[in-house]
């Protein structure tokens, strides 16, 4: 008879394949605590915020850094929504420097923790 996996013993089996998951997509992921702080991100979203927005992405800082003021309150009525339980998803296009467009689809995600609550 097996002895009751542990909590820990669990993440610990799962951190491996999670995280090669999140490195090897090609799909960007950039994951926030309930207070809009950058918990972590994978290459290819820190590649696509180089790209796209110029700027870095960094571990602790606040969502909001990353967006303008204009664009703020559709990303707060995104956040809203993703809270609430909905999937938020929508296209985004940007020109780059050589004057080709670029189509995104975006899609923001709820996680939540054993207990059904927002991570």
């Amino acid at each position: 008879m097996q002895a009751p996996v542990t909590d820990e013993e669990a993440l610990k089996k799962s951190a491996a394949p999670l995280s090669t998951l999140f490195a090897t997509q090609d799909t960007a992921y950039i994951l926030f605590d309930a207070g809009f702080h950058i918990v972590s991100f994978n290459a290819l979203a820190q590649k696509y915020s180089e790209e796209q927005n110029k700027v870095s992405l960094v571990v602790n800082s606040f969502i909001k850094d990353y967006f303008s003021d204009e664009r703020w309150p559709f990303i707060e009525q995104t956040l809203k929504k993703v809270a609430d339980g909905e999937n938020a998803g929508y296209e985004l296009n940007f020109t780059d420097d050589y004057g080709v467009t670029k189509w995104f689809d975006v899609r923001w995600l709820n996680v939540k923790n054993n207990d059904n609550k927002n991570w």
